[in-house]
């Protein structure tokens, strides 16, 4: 009885010291994944700084968030943007979609008025209608 508790206390020990390693990446397509969200991550710390920043200066100075650009602005907006310049641009949208490919959109339709960015470039735009 001794001997057969001490084999599973052997093999407990064993696999809680396997266990215990880090596991390496399963592949290139894993770091490239881990990178990806560890970008995405970053970037949404950077906006909600960004935001708390805006927030902080419009209370109480009366200032209106969003904008209503108009079409000499659109017309400035070209490929490769910053969201900074957009900003700059364009003022602060109306509603931000955010994943792969993050939408502001400066309207109630989702069909124009609208930047979308990838990487955090703009890649495409719609001008008001």
């Amino acid at each position: 009885m001794r001997y057969k508790n001490s084999c599973v206390l052997t093999t407990v020990s064993v696999v809680l010291l396997v266990l215990s390693f880090p596991m390496p990446a399963n592949s290139a397509g894993d770091a490239a994944q881990l990178e990806e969200h560890e970008l995405r991550i970053s970037n949404l710390e950077r906006r909600v700084l960004e935001l708390e920043a805006k927030l902080r200066a419009a209370s109480g100075s009366g200032v209106t968030l969003t904008s209503n650009p108009t079409l000499a602005a659109w017309r400035k907006i070209q490929e490769g943007m910053t969201w900074r310049e957009v900003r700059a641009v364009l003022g602060e949208p109306k509603t931000i979609d955010g994943g792969n490919i993050e939408s502001w959109y400066y309207s109630n339709s989702l069909n124009h008025s609208n930047v979308r960015f990838l990487d955090g470039r703009v890649r495409w735009w719609n001008e008001p209608r």
